[in-house]
C-alpha cells in the first residue's frame, strides 16, 4: 500500500477544512524560478511559519514563493502572504543561497504574522480577548433612582 505525499496530505470535505488550522503544506504555492521538485524541501524550511498560520482556518491562507534571477548575484526569493480581512505580507531576501534566503523570509514573515496579529488582539487584558466588554457605568446622578457610588466608595 502506498503511503500519500507528505508534502500534500489529502483534503477533507469544507466543513472538515473551515476547521482545521492552515499549514504551509496546504498552502504554499510556487511561482516562477522554482521547481516541483523544491517544494518538500521549502515546506520543510518554512513549517516554523504553522504555529502564527494555525490562527486561521485551512483554505483561508494562500502562500506564494518565488525566485527571481536564480544563479546570478541579483537573486531574489520573496515570499508573500495572503488572509482575508489582513494586509498583504511580504518578505524577501537576496542571499546568494536558496537555503540562507528561505529562512531570511520564513522569519519575516513569521514577525509580520505576529505583528499583524497582536495589532488587532487585545494584548495584556484576558477579560476582553473572552467575553464582550461590560455595560458602561452610569454617570452620577442617574435618572433611574438607583444609589451611585462615588469616588470614596460610598453610595449617595
Amino acid at each position: 500500500m502506498n503511503s500519500p505525499d507528505p508534502a500534500r496530505p489529502a483534503r477533507g470535505d469544507a466543513r472538515t477544512r473551515a476547521t482545521e488550522p492552515a499549514t504551509v503544506v496546504d498552502s504554499l504555492r510556487l511561482a516562477a524560478g522554482l521547481t516541483q521538485q523544491e517544494r518538500l524541501v521549502l515546506v520543510r524550511m518554512l513549517a516554523r511559519l504553522d504555529a502564527q498560520l494555525a490562527r486561521y482556518p485551512a483554505g483561508r491562507v494562500e502562500l506564494e514563493v518565488s525566485l527571481k534571477d536564480r544563479g546570478s548575484p541579483g537573486q531574489r526569493l520573496t515570499l508573500e502572504c495572503w488572509i482575508p480581512g489582513r494586509p498583504r505580507l511580504v518578505a524577501s531576501s537576496a542571499q546568494r543561497h536558496l537555503d540562507d534566503a528561505v529562512r531570511k523570509v520564513c522569519e519575516g514573515l513569521r514577525r509580520q504574522l505576529d505583528d499583524t496579529a497582536t495589532r488587532r488582539e487585545p494584548r495584556n487584558n484576558r477579560l476582553l480577548r473572552r467575553r464582550p466588554p461590560a455595560a458602561p457605568i452610569d454617570a452620577p446622578g442617574a435618572t433611574d433612582g438607583s444609589p451611585v457610588p462615588t469616588a470614596e466608595g460610598r453610595v449617595r
